[in-house]
């Protein structure tokens, strides 16, 4: 009963609304393992920047190098438009926090793939197809 009222127009408007984004923008060392990750939440067609307080949880090679983290973050909804009905008002809180769990899989990902043109001997103008691919351990950088 809950899942589809926070879906209806009274609250997230999902038929109109249909994804909730955040794009960060900085990220700040709090010390230890724990960061703050500030960017741009968009949700219900509004844009804020926010603050997420994000702690990393260590890396595991069980089935693959996997990286895990939580992150945190409290906002006002009213600030992005949402659950603006007499009901909502009375029966919920305008602080919400959002509450965020990943695991991160390390993968083989391919990135670029190029045909180039190569004079070859005995045969003109071939292409040669390459693909080039990430090694296992990233560069900061990339």
């Amino acid at each position: 009963m809950l899942v589809p009222h926070l879906r209806s127009a009274d609250f997230f408007d999902v038929k109109k609304y249909r994804t909730i984004t955040f794009m960060s923008t900085h990220v700040e060392h709090a010390g230890g393992q724990n960061y703050k990750v500030t960017g741009n939440l968009t949700m219900h067609g509004v844009t804020k920047l926010i603050t997420f307080d994000v702690a990393y949880r260590g890396q595991n090679a069980l089935k693959g190098v996997r990286t895990g983290l939580s992150a945190k973050a409290t906002i006002n909804r009213h600030d992005f438009g949402l659950g603006q009905g007499v009901a909502v008002r009375v029966a919920a809180s305008s602080m919400v926090t959002i509450e965020i769990g990943l695991e991160a899989i390390q993968q083989s990902v391919e990135v670029l793939s190029l045909r180039i043109p190569l004079p070859l001997p005995h045969y003109s103008n071939r292409l040669m197809n390459l693909t080039l691919r990430r090694p296992a351990r990233y560069p900061q950088n990339c």
